[in-house]
């Protein structure tokens, strides 16, 4: 999946409806007063609401970070882990959007 796929997933999780106009800008009309934009890959605090919304849980080991949720009622196991590859910011933000991508899948 690609980073647009997996923000719409996640947005799909988060019951944003996102209207996209490109990989880099996603436009929300979560707020029909307004639009925002949005983008938990790039964003620590759209990831940071996505991942509470989400009730996901959030480890970090040495190198990687691991993101889960352990209460669901999905065919799918919902965790991600990604490598911190230098930037553990970045790493925390995919894994967070990967997991949420799982829910908005299987919704």
């Amino acid at each position: 999946m690609n980073d647009k796929q997996l923000t719409e997933m996640a947005a799909k999780a988060s019951f944003y409806s996102i209207r996209s106009k490109s990989l880099a800008d996603f436009n929300s009309n979560a707020n029909p007063k307004r639009d925002i934009t949005w983008n938990p890959l790039k964003n620590d605090g759209d990831a940071h609401r996505l991942a509470v919304t989400l009730k996901l849980t959030i480890d970090h080991g040495y190198d990687m970070v691991f993101v889960n949720l352990t209460t669901h009622s999905f065919d799918e196991a919902v965790e991600a882990q990604e490598s911190y590859n230098g930037d553990e910011f970045a790493a925390t933000r995919r894994a967070i959007v990967r997991a949420a991508a799982i829910i908005g899948r299987n919704i």
